[in-house]
């Protein structure tokens, strides 16, 4: 009977090993498929979902960070006094409405542009 129950509890821990194991692959190759993209304005390797459309209008790949657009917003609106602030994509010109000031935008650089326009 003690024999038999060794030999259960062997293999238990055994089962838990081979689960655990399993386990650490599985979180391994999770990581592993976080894809990371370089900005092209702070140069930080950035989980891809920073990566946003920035306006409805824009056709150009993303290649700017969502915190990197929030400190050009504000930047632009603080350090430049402008409310028609346009992408900052290079060669993009189009204009980001108050919905996309809103995304990108903290929510003080949000109420200073809503109090601006």
């Amino acid at each position: 009977q003690d024999e038999e129950f060794s030999l259960q509890l062997q293999e238990t821990l055994q089962l838990q090993e081979t689960l655990q194991s399993l386990q650490l692959q599985e979180t391994l190759q999770l990581q592993e498929t976080d894809v990371k993209k370089e900005c092209i304005i702070c140069t930080e390797n950035v989980d891809i979902k920073s990566f946003l459309n920035i306006t409805d209008q824009c056709s150009h790949d993303y290649n700017i960070c969502r915190e990197c657009i929030g400190e050009y917003i504000k930047h632009e609106l603080e350090d430049n006094g402008n409310v028609k602030i346009t992408c900052p994509e290079d060669g993009c010109n189009e204009i980001l409405n108050q919905k996309d000031i809103k995304e990108f935008a903290s929510e003080e650089t949000f109420r200073r542009y809503a109090y601006s326009i």
